[in-house]
């Protein structure tokens, strides 16, 4: 079953409209994090919109077999007829065998999933060399919709930078993203607070979401899924992790360390080992280029150079928490052993890991507010001894806002509402953050109320699902109706 996905479905059909209507080519670059979704994406698309498709999957195998592989794909989509047999010995002569076949009176979609297979190694640029000659000569001037999916993201910003020879080839790139909170909530049913725990548990990976059955709340499906090594919740995170960091990666270790709650530069190098350069090193390439980890600086009207470091998908992070240290227990029939501790844990874990995701929603919510603000950026802030730690700042700048437009508390418990004292020590960790201001709101967010909070906006769980509605979106910026 295919579930969401309407906008790029959407932004994907309307290149192929572009196709047919003009009768010349279009180039499209799809990428996004391995397990999000992209392949199956593309087959909806072409199962929708393109009965003449072409759809070939690089292995990183020799060239030789990678275009043999390239000529089965195009036996297979029936373009050439049942007696092709032809082999092509270059992606140059793939390419224009391809263009052979192409109708003028149907568009034709051609897709190479993970492209990147094909360029590694020593003769990378000349594969790219070729398919950029071949879109500007001849596949330009065909109706042909050219899709290249890849799940190295660092690897296709590389292939479109300035001295690369696809720059400035592709007309759309679309970047899939994991499901939101919104969209989980609808696919699995469940209530908001229920919604955003499982959120906290499967992210937004469609194969973790899609094993969550009906009727099962947060207890059953991790026993469930932890009793089965095979389960989804077990495997897919050792193969998204097993596909970009292989073991003996720095990167390994220190998405190990961070699951176990160091945060810091200096605490991160004395748990991995690594030395500050390469550890330096590996933080950048997991922070810009992989983008697996977020990097957090103190949010307020002062500039810090300190930096604390989290997970950023919420399947990995709980994955890394709980499943990889409990593996050898699951292979040996013991995950129903694990699962009670991870269970036993879930509350102290919810109440920080829902910290980003509250955040985000927040910031949404008072993006699309009354009356709307076109930039508003959602953090936290720190002190260095950790005498002040303040859950939500928002400015209406990225850095050193000035203003601080508003200051927020966080509290995920299991029955105990938001009261006068959670806001008591809002308003007096307010006095430590640098652009408070008489002006600046206080906003409670908790999971299971109010209680004489004394904060300018209360947001619930139900509050914060909408900040991904869609539907709720439209109606805010059409001024249909206002938020909460």
């Amino acid at each position: 079953m295919f579930v969401g996905r309407d906008g790029y479905l959407e932004q994907l059909s309307e290149q192929y409209r572009e196709v047919a209507n003009t009768g010349e080519g279009r180039f499209v670059l799809i990428r996004g994090r391995r397990r999000v979704g992209k392949s199956r994406l593309v087959e909806e698309f072409i199962r929708r919109e393109a009965p003449a498709a072409v759809y070939f999957t690089a292995s990183r195998q020799t060239q030789a077999a990678e275009l043999e592989g390239f000529a089965d794909a195009l036996r297979r989509a029936g373009l050439a007829g049942e007696d092709f047999d032809g082999v092509p010995a270059t992606w140059e002569a793939a390419l224009y065998m391809l263009a052979g076949l192409v109708s003028r009176d149907t568009p034709t979609v051609l897709v190479v999933d993970e492209f990147p297979y094909l360029v590694e190694g020593g003769h990378g640029l000349a594969v790219e060399g070729t398919f950029q000659k071949m879109w500007d000569r001849v596949l330009q001037g065909l109706p042909v919709l050219l899709i290249l999916v890849d799940s190295d993201l660092s690897m296709m910003r590389a292939l479109t930078e300035y001295d690369r020879p696809l720059y400035g080839r592709p007309t759309s790139t679309l970047t899939v993203q994991p499901f939101t909170p919104f969209e989980v909530a609808s696919m699995l049913g469940l209530g908001a607070r229920e919604a955003l725990d499982a959120y906290l548990v499967v992210g937004g990976f469609p194969f973790v979401v899609g094993s969550w059955k009906d009727g099962d709340d947060l207890t059953s499906f991790v026993e469930r899924s932890m009793s089965n090594p095979a389960s989804p919740l077990i495997v897919d995170g050792e193969r998204a992790l097993a596909a970009e960091f292989p073991p003996g990666a720095h990167a390994r270790s220190i998405l190990t360390a961070i699951g176990g709650g160091e945060r810091t530069f200096t605490a991160l190098g004395r748990a991995t080992g690594i030395s500050q350069t390469s550890l330096a090193r590996a933080l950048t390439t997991l922070v810009d280029d992989k983008q697996v980890l977020t990097a957090d600086s103190p949010y307020s009207a002062k500039t810090s150079r300190e930096k604390r470091y989290w997970i950023a998908d919420p399947f990995l992070r709980f994955w890394i928490a709980f499943i990889e240290p409990a593996l050898a227990e699951v292979e040996r029939d013991l995950g129903l052993r694990a699962a009670g501790r991870v269970l036993e844990r879930w509350p102290d874990y919810r109440g920080v890991a829902i910290e980003p995701i509250a955040r985000d929603g927040v910031e949404r919510l008072v993006a699309y507010g009354s009356p709307p603000r076109e930039s508003v950026y959602a953090g936290r802030y720190w002190t260095r001894t950790g005498a002040t730690e303040v859950d939500l700042v928002l400015g209406s700048r990225p850095t050193a806002p000035t203003p601080v437009v508003a200051l927020g508390s966080i509290k995920w418990r299991e029955t105990q509402p938001f009261g006068r004292r959670d806001g008591d020590q809002l308003i007096r960790a307010s006095a430590a953050v640098p652009g408070v201001s008489g002006d600046t709101e206080l906003i409670g967010v908790s999971a299971t109320g109010f209680s004489s909070s004394g904060m300018d906006r209360e947001i619930g769980p139900d509050d914060l699902l909408r900040a991904w509605d869609p539907s709720w979106i439209a109606a805010v910026t059409s001024g249909r109706r206002d938020p909460p």
